[in-house]
């Protein structure tokens, strides 16, 4: 099954960044998939507003935000408290958080870096008729709730983690209560969950909980709470 999927993996990113470009079958399925809206609402219940800022990458979501899903499905139950939810980095859709508020009615914050990307996901908002605060930030630079019950993110694995992941593990204790988690999503081939249990180490007020994986494919979500 390993080798399978290492193939399916290898064969997807040596067509789709090459010069010829994305000629093969298997990258053009793969972007037909990520790329529909009408799976999305299969997939997610979420409609996607066609007038939303374009882009050059047509992919709107990923293996990482369905493995989220299924993640929060197993863990959020339905109570009398609503969870305080911050997503960073939510995107040009607002997928995961429209569909948080949608099946568990959570309040929710979700924040990204650029200012495109939150005017695009306001309007995918107004469509699927739910409240959700909306708002640009650098991690937690414009955060002012310190007392979140869950912070996740669809991390962007393949850049320098230098640049995002340090920071966020030395600032999310801060904005966490106690018992609270981190959850963050990614395609274990860049980055993988053991760099992110050291990283969690050097911040005393965080365990690393658990990662979860999955026989099909080589993405993670790692699980971090604070003590």
């Amino acid at each position: 099954m390993n080798f399978l999927i290492n193939k399916i993996y290898e064969s997807y990113r040596k067509n789709h960044y090459s010069k010829k470009g994305n000629k093969s079958l298997l990258v053009r399925l793969h972007t037909f998939i990520f790329s529909s809206s009408l799976i999305i609402k299969i997939i997610f219940g979420v409609k996607i507003d066609e007038s939303l800022h374009k882009r050059n990458y047509p992919h709107k979501y990923d293996v990482t935000t369905i493995l989220l899903k299924n993640y929060f499905n197993n863990t959020i139950k339905k109570n009398n408290k609503k969870l305080k939810i911050l997503e960073i980095g939510t995107g040009y859709y607002g997928i995961l958080s429209i569909y948080l508020k949608r099946k568990f009615n959570v309040d929710i914050i979700a924040t990204d870096l650029e200012p495109n990307a939150i005017q695009s996901t306001k309007l995918n908002i107004n469509i699927n008729n739910v409240k959700i605060e909306t708002f640009v930030s650098n991690l937690f630079q414009n955060i002012k709730n310190v007392d979140f019950d869950l912070i996740f993110w669809n991390l962007p694995y393949y850049r320098n983690k230098e640049v995002y992941l340090n920071q966020l593990i030395e600032q999310s204790d801060q904005y966490l209560k106690q018992g609270g988690k981190l959850v963050l999503g990614y395609n274990s081939s860049p980055l993988n969950p053991e760099a992110i249990s050291e990283l969690v180490k050097k911040n005393k007020e965080l365990r690393y909980d658990n990662t979860v994986i999955y026989s099909w494919n080589k993405h993670a979500i790692s699980v971090i709470k604070k003590i």
